[in-house]
Protein backbone atom coordinates (compact mmCIF):
# COMPACT_ATOMS: atom_id res chain seq x y z
CA UNK A 1 0.00 0.00 0.00
CA UNK A 2 2.83 2.61 0.93
CA UNK A 3 4.27 1.95 -2.48
CA UNK A 4 0.99 2.24 -4.60
CA UNK A 5 0.52 6.36 -2.59
CA UNK A 6 4.15 6.96 -4.01
CA UNK A 7 3.17 5.92 -7.06
CA UNK A 8 0.07 8.36 -7.44
CA UNK A 9 1.94 10.87 -5.68
CA UNK A 10 4.57 10.84 -8.73
CA UNK A 11 1.81 10.31 -11.08
CA UNK A 12 -0.14 13.89 -9.52
CA UNK A 13 3.12 15.26 -9.78
CA UNK A 14 3.86 14.35 -13.86
CA UNK A 15 -0.38 15.26 -14.59
CA UNK A 16 0.50 18.96 -13.01
CA UNK A 17 3.90 18.90 -14.70
CA UNK A 18 2.61 18.91 -18.08
CA UNK A 19 -0.14 21.03 -17.40
CA UNK A 20 2.16 23.84 -16.58
CA UNK A 21 4.51 23.06 -19.60
CA UNK A 22 0.91 23.71 -21.97
CA UNK A 23 0.40 26.70 -20.27
CA UNK A 24 3.50 27.72 -20.53
CA UNK A 25 3.79 27.13 -24.32
CA UNK A 26 0.44 28.31 -24.80
CA UNK A 27 1.73 31.83 -23.02
CA UNK A 28 5.30 31.42 -25.57
CA UNK A 29 2.79 31.46 -28.38
CA UNK A 30 0.71 34.54 -27.24
CA UNK A 31 -2.57 32.18 -26.42
CA UNK A 32 -3.32 33.95 -22.64
CA UNK A 33 -4.94 31.09 -21.12
CA UNK A 34 -4.83 33.33 -17.74
CA UNK A 35 -4.19 36.56 -17.19
CA UNK A 36 -0.36 37.50 -16.86
CA UNK A 37 -0.71 38.13 -12.86
CA UNK A 38 -2.18 34.63 -12.72
CA UNK A 39 0.54 33.05 -14.91
CA UNK A 40 3.33 34.62 -12.63
CA UNK A 41 1.46 33.83 -9.64
CA UNK A 42 1.64 29.88 -11.07
CA UNK A 43 4.73 30.13 -12.12
CA UNK A 44 5.92 30.38 -8.29
CA UNK A 45 3.09 27.67 -6.73
CA UNK A 46 4.67 25.58 -9.53
CA UNK A 47 8.09 25.89 -8.18
CA UNK A 48 6.68 25.60 -4.88
CA UNK A 49 4.91 22.31 -5.27
CA UNK A 50 8.45 20.85 -7.16
CA UNK A 51 10.07 22.00 -3.66
CA UNK A 52 7.35 20.08 -1.72
CA UNK A 53 8.69 16.95 -4.20
CA UNK A 54 12.44 17.49 -3.69
CA UNK A 55 11.62 16.80 -0.22
CA UNK A 56 9.28 14.16 -0.55
CA UNK A 57 12.42 12.56 -2.70
CA UNK A 58 15.06 13.33 0.86
CA UNK A 59 12.38 12.22 3.31
CA UNK A 60 11.33 9.45 1.31
CA UNK A 61 12.62 6.67 3.80
CA UNK A 62 11.38 7.97 7.00
CA UNK A 63 8.30 6.46 6.37
CA UNK A 64 5.86 9.21 7.62
CA UNK A 65 2.18 9.83 6.30
CA UNK A 66 3.07 11.64 3.41
CA UNK A 67 -0.48 13.18 2.38
CA UNK A 68 -0.31 15.05 6.15
CA UNK A 69 3.46 15.82 5.60
CA UNK A 70 3.41 17.44 2.35
CA UNK A 71 0.38 19.32 2.58
CA UNK A 72 1.62 21.01 5.73
CA UNK A 73 4.91 21.52 4.54
CA UNK A 74 2.97 23.23 1.23
CA UNK A 75 1.59 25.07 3.28
CA UNK A 76 4.79 25.96 5.43
CA UNK A 77 6.14 26.56 1.88
CA UNK A 78 3.66 28.82 0.46
CA UNK A 79 3.35 31.23 3.88
CA UNK A 80 7.05 30.96 3.77
CA UNK A 81 7.54 32.06 0.40
CA UNK A 82 4.77 35.02 0.39
CA UNK A 83 5.77 36.60 3.22
CA UNK A 84 9.61 36.69 2.30
CA UNK A 85 8.36 37.87 -1.33
CA UNK A 86 6.16 40.67 1.02
CA UNK A 87 9.12 41.35 2.40
CA UNK A 88 11.64 41.37 -0.40
CA UNK A 89 9.35 43.85 -2.18
CA UNK A 90 9.69 46.51 0.54
CA UNK A 91 13.12 46.91 1.31
CA UNK A 92 14.53 46.06 -2.02
CA UNK A 93 12.91 49.28 -3.38
CA UNK A 94 14.89 50.95 -0.53
CA UNK A 95 17.86 49.29 -0.63
CA UNK A 96 20.91 49.51 -2.27
CA UNK A 97 22.43 46.20 -1.09
CA UNK A 98 19.88 43.98 -2.90
CA UNK A 99 22.03 40.82 -3.17
CA UNK A 100 22.72 40.81 0.67
CA UNK A 101 19.17 41.38 1.48
CA UNK A 102 18.04 38.80 -0.47
CA UNK A 103 20.55 36.07 0.82
CA UNK A 104 19.45 37.24 4.25
CA UNK A 105 15.59 36.33 3.45
CA UNK A 106 16.33 33.07 1.54
CA UNK A 107 18.51 32.05 4.27
CA UNK A 108 15.79 32.98 7.05
CA UNK A 109 13.59 30.68 5.09
CA UNK A 110 15.85 27.69 4.86
CA UNK A 111 15.83 27.98 8.68
CA UNK A 112 12.42 28.25 9.18
CA UNK A 113 11.70 25.40 6.42
CA UNK A 114 14.29 23.55 7.77
CA UNK A 115 13.23 23.50 11.53
CA UNK A 116 9.62 22.88 10.10
CA UNK A 117 10.66 19.90 8.28
CA UNK A 118 12.31 18.79 11.38
CA UNK A 119 8.89 19.39 13.62
CA UNK A 120 6.56 18.38 10.73
CA UNK A 121 8.55 14.90 11.34
CA UNK A 122 8.21 14.48 14.96
CA UNK A 123 4.77 15.44 15.53
CA UNK A 124 2.69 12.38 15.89
CA UNK A 125 -0.39 12.64 13.60
CA UNK A 126 2.69 12.58 10.76
CA UNK A 127 4.27 9.22 11.88
CA UNK A 128 3.10 5.74 11.12
CA UNK A 129 3.93 3.40 13.97
CA UNK A 130 7.86 2.09 12.37
CA UNK A 131 8.29 5.84 10.90
CA UNK A 132 11.55 7.74 11.47
CA UNK A 133 12.47 10.99 12.38
CA UNK A 134 14.49 12.98 10.38
CA UNK A 135 17.78 15.05 12.20
CA UNK A 136 17.82 18.46 12.34
CA UNK A 137 20.69 18.38 10.25
CA UNK A 138 19.26 16.52 7.40
CA UNK A 139 16.65 18.63 7.80
CA UNK A 140 18.08 21.68 7.71
CA UNK A 141 19.80 20.02 4.35
CA UNK A 142 17.13 18.80 2.36
CA UNK A 143 15.28 22.42 3.21
CA UNK A 144 18.68 24.05 1.33
CA UNK A 145 18.63 21.42 -1.31
CA UNK A 146 15.00 22.22 -2.09
CA UNK A 147 15.33 26.17 -2.12
CA UNK A 148 18.16 26.20 -3.97
CA UNK A 149 16.59 23.92 -7.10
CA UNK A 150 12.94 25.62 -6.40
CA UNK A 151 14.92 28.78 -6.76
CA UNK A 152 16.78 27.84 -9.96
CA UNK A 153 13.65 26.44 -11.49
CA UNK A 154 12.28 29.58 -11.31
CA UNK A 155 15.15 31.70 -13.13
CA UNK A 156 15.02 29.32 -15.51
CA UNK A 157 11.10 29.31 -16.10
CA UNK A 158 11.56 33.13 -16.16
CA UNK A 159 14.80 33.14 -18.64
CA UNK A 160 12.66 30.84 -20.90
CA UNK A 161 9.78 33.54 -20.72
CA UNK A 162 12.52 36.10 -22.00
CA UNK A 163 13.37 34.23 -24.89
Amino acid sequence: MKKLSDYLLIKVFYVISILFIVTFIFYKIQIHILPNSLFEISIFVYTLYCETIIVFLFLRKKQLNWFKFLSFYFVLTCSTFFCFFALNSEHILSSTNNAFIITLYDSIVIIIEGFGIYFLSKMKFNRNNNSKMASLKYSLFTSFIANLSSTLLSLLIFYLLLL
